[in-house]
Order: C-alpha cells, then structure tokens, then sequence
C-alpha cells in the first residue's frame, strides 16, 4: 500500500515531462490509467478480504497546461 502511495505520487503527475510534446503528454496519461488501475484493483482485494484499513484512497485532480487527469 505505501509502495502504490509512494509511487502514485512520483509518477501520476506531468511535472516531470515536456507538455508541448504530445507523445510524452500521452504517454504520461497511460501510465496514469494503468495507476488507476491498480488502485481499483487493491481496493476491491481489501474489500474481499475484509482489510478496510488497507483501502487507498486518492484524489483526482487536473494538471492545467495539458487539461488531463492526474493522481496525488
């Protein structure tokens, strides 16, 4: 759970890439989807096996240059 939290933090954002380059913006925005992923996936393993202590949650915001989703 901290390893998904910490990574999350690292890499579901745009801080770190060039947003005039539109094939790092897309690629930025699939690894953001595939985080997601994942912490839907956790969840619903904490949920089956009744660990809501472990639940993740995560807040959702939009970076203001490329207008896409980011996770912090």
């Amino acid at each position: 759970m901290d390893v998904l939290r910490d990574n999350i933090s690292k890499y579901c954002n745009y801080d770190d890439i060039d947003n005039k380059n539109s094939d790092d913006v897309a690629a930025k925005a699939k690894v953001i989807r595939k985080y997601k992923w994942l912490v839907v996936y956790h969840n619903q393993l904490c949920y089956m096996h009744k660990k809501e202590d472990c639940i993740l949650t995560i807040n959702y915001t939009f970076d203001s240059v490329t207008l896409n989703e980011c996770m912090n």
